[in-house]
Order: structure tokens, then C-alpha cells, then sequence
């Protein structure tokens, strides 16, 4: 039988990702999804995978510090994916339908900024005052 856990965690206000998702499921995530892309969570994400544990990547920006061990240990997988493995014609037109209706509030996730802001843009990003920072070039 699959449970599913829908504990959220603040990652501004812990001091050890890792050890905070391993008291709410002691033997590790079976599954962990990312859609950040922020190198030091995905490695935390990695290391709170259970035996076989699979890891999606949605977004990555920088680099990665892993070693082999943190993978092969274990039998983790990472797994990158380009919109959910969905198909474009038919995810697409559902996304906007739910963001007419009010269910997919990507307004509320993205804030826009100018190319001369854009180290403002990673600071706000790194600070977790923006989950997706956009980027314009006018």
C-alpha cells in the first residue's frame, strides 16, 4: 500500500532538511519531487531518498555537489523531467483551463524582473522570497 505524506517543510526556517523529513518518514522518501532547481535542497532531497528512492528534477540551476556514494549506496535515481514527462497539446491547454478557474495560481509563484535586476532576482531566489524568478528583456 503506497502512503503518502503531505507534511510541507520551510526550508527557511530549519537547520537540517535531511533530518526533518527523516523524523516524518524514518526509513526515507520512496519519491521527492523538485521544481526549485537549487543545488544545496536537491542534494538534502537526494540524501532523504530510502533504498531505491527516486528523485525528479524539474529545474536545476548551478551545479550539483554529490559524490558517486550518494547514489549507488543506495540505488537511488535521479531523474530529470521536461513538464512532468506530460504531452504539450493536451497538459498545456489543461494548465491554462485550471489557471482560469483559479486552481493553478502561477501568478503567485513567478515575480518579474528586469535584466538589471537580475541579481536582485537571485537574491530573492536564494532567500526564498520567489520561488520563480522571470527574467525580461525589454
Amino acid at each position: 500500500m503506497l502512503k503518502v505524506t503531505t507534511d510541507v517543510i520551510n526550508t527557511a526556517k530549519v537547520d537540517d532538511v535531511e533530518t526533518t523529513i527523516r523524523k516524518i518518514v524514518p526509513a526515507g522518501l520512496d519519491y521527492a519531487v523538485d521544481s526549485i532547481g537549487y543545488g544545496p535542497l536537491i542534494t538534502d532531497l537526494l540524501h532523504s531518498l530510502g533504498t531505491d528512492g527516486k528523485l525528479y528534477l524539474i529545474g536545476i540551476a548551478g551545479k550539483l555537489d554529490l559524490t558517486g556514494m550518494d547514489i549507488i549506496s543506495e540505488s537511488k535515481q535521479i531523474i530529470g523531467l521536461i513538464e512532468g514527462d506530460a504531452i504539450p497539446q493536451l497538459f498545456i491547454p489543461k494548465l491554462i483551463k485550471y489557471f482560469k478557474k483559479g486552481k493553478f495560481p502561477v501568478n503567485k509563484l513567478m515575480k518579474f524582473y528586469s535584466f538589471d535586476q537580475v541579481n536582485q532576482a537571485f537574491d530573492d531566489f536564494t532567500s526564498g522570497k520567489v520561488i520563480k524568478p522571470v527574467i525580461t528583456f525589454e
